[in-house]
């Protein structure tokens, strides 16, 4: 039994408890990324305090979700008039974290599926010693 725990740590203490890189800013907000063994979450800098960031303030009419996957950090966002209604828009925010590069992209429903709204990029900066 004593060797079953003894590879179980072993092998837990091999695996990251979570992967952060340095905070980002993109048009005068700085936001911070973290992927860990049970999920992604992201902070935003608001006056001097970490928040989170890519949660919904109103679930009744928009939803959101984070992802993280490699060097690729999403936000999306779905609007609802209500929350059991189908959205009639969404908006994805998309840093990629090798070239410090924000995409954000709004979309409106329509009968022949979503149609894009409006997209633009923005180039960020990598922030450096800053602590969530």
């Amino acid at each position: 039994m004593h060797a079953k725990a003894a590879i179980i740590t072993l092998f837990l203490s091999a695996i990251p408890a979570s992967a952060s890189a340095a905070p980002v800013e993109c048009e005068g907000r700085q936001y911070m990324f973290e992927d860990g063994l049970f999920g992604a979450s992201a902070k935003i800098l608001q006056g001097d305090e970490w928040h989170d960031f890519c949660v919904s303030q109103d679930p009744e009419s928009i939803s959101q979700e984070l992802k993280i996957h490699k060097d690729e950090v999403w936000c999306l966002s779905l609007h609802h008039i209500t929350a059991e209604s189908r959205p009639f828009a969404r908006s994805t925010w998309m840093l990629k974290r090798s070239i410090n590069v924000l995409q954000m992209t709004e979309y409106l429903q329509s009968a022949d599926g979503w149609q894009r709204q409006k997209s633009r990029r923005v180039k960020c900066l990598t922030v450096e010693d800053s602590e969530p």
